[in-house]
């Protein structure tokens, strides 16, 4: 039950909704470079140790970023635990580790991000594969924090088990872009099996971020069977957070049998306060679902739940 469980939401997160952009993806008005992407990366970035997140995120998430070619040089890094209660946000001032976070279960990701309009990096495994103990293919977007977005395609290699490494990619011009990225905090996930497992993905239209959440809880009544109208799911306390997701509910105000498609609503509890999505389509089966829906704004979600 377990692998079907996982293989189902990283299939989601993987295939549901691409990745958006806002606007042209900046590229180079230099000839391409014949550099062979990684072969000379920057030196590993070293991030400070600080107090655990109460949102499961990892203590300090550290990146730099090098792309000679398209006069680029960044260096960013985040401590969510000394954000909370002041700027923590999830597409705001924000950063996440899946190696820390939930490494059995997560595809690779690294996001790490100042509050707008300032920098940000996201690193994330191509298609729906989980991490890789060594090396991951891999999307790249940078935010310059001036107004710049670029995105490439690349390969990460990765090591103390993807808490850290270095990355490069090549962009649709054929910019060179290579990094790398830090993580520093004890592993939040646990390792036992839970009774309902559930992830989202969300994509903020107006500036094509994207962000990955999900969580693990144990015990009983968090699923409903179907039966009746009401929440489909309902996890007021997250066991074992991801992305910064604390606590999530499904409803409806209709039955929904398994096996058929019905419509919902869904509230995330996530930094930044809780988002809402009032409208969501919601295809039920036999021990879990699948959903698609926005907030009628700027904000979209796909997400996938399975129940023990």
């Amino acid at each position: 039950m377990r692998r079907a469980a996982t293989a189902l939401i990283a299939a989601v997160l993987g295939t549901s909704c691409g990745d958006v952009t806002s606007g042209p993806v900046e590229t180079s008005s230099t000839e391409p470079s014949t550099t062979v992407p990684g072969t000379v990366p920057p030196e590993p970035t070293v991030a400070v140790e600080s107090a655990a997140s109460r949102y499961g995120l990892p203590d300090v998430v550290s990146a730099s970023i090098r792309a000679p070619e398209l006069d680029l040089v960044l260096d960013i890094s985040v401590s969510p635990s000394t954000s909370i209660g002041s700027d923590l946000s999830l597409f705001g001032r924000f950063a996440s580790c899946s190696a820390v976070e939930g490494p059995d279960w997560l595809p690779f990701e690294v996001v790490v991000a100042e509050a707008s309009p300032g920098p940000a990096l996201r690193l994330v495994a191509s298609g729906s594969n989980l991490r890789s103990d060594a090396a991951a293919d891999i999307r790249i977007r940078i935010d310059d924090g001036q107004g710049r977005v670029i995105e490439a395609s690349g390969g990460a290699t990765l090591s103390d088990a993807g808490r850290s490494g270095t990355w490069s990619g090549v962009t649709a011009d054929g910019s060179v872009i290579s990094g790398t990225y830090s993580c520093l905090g004890e592993a939040r996930h646990d390792s036992v099996d839970s009774a309902v497992e559930m992830s989202a993905r969300l994509i903020d239209s107006s500036t094509g971020q994207v962000r990955t959440v999900g969580g693990r809880s144990s015990g009983e009544g968090l699923c409903s069977e179907g039966g009746t109208a009401g929440p489909l799911l309902s996890m007021e306390t997250v066991d074992s957070p991801a992305g910064g997701l604390v606590a999530s509910v499904i409803d409806s105000d209709r039955v929904i049998p398994v096996g058929s498609v019905g419509t919902g609503s869904l509230v995330l509890s996530v930094p930044g306060g809780a988002m809402r999505f009032s409208t969501v389509e919601i295809s039920r089966f036999n021990g879990g679902g699948v959903l698609a829906g926005d907030d009628g704004e700027n904000r979209r979600v796909d997400a996938a739940w399975t129940c023990r």
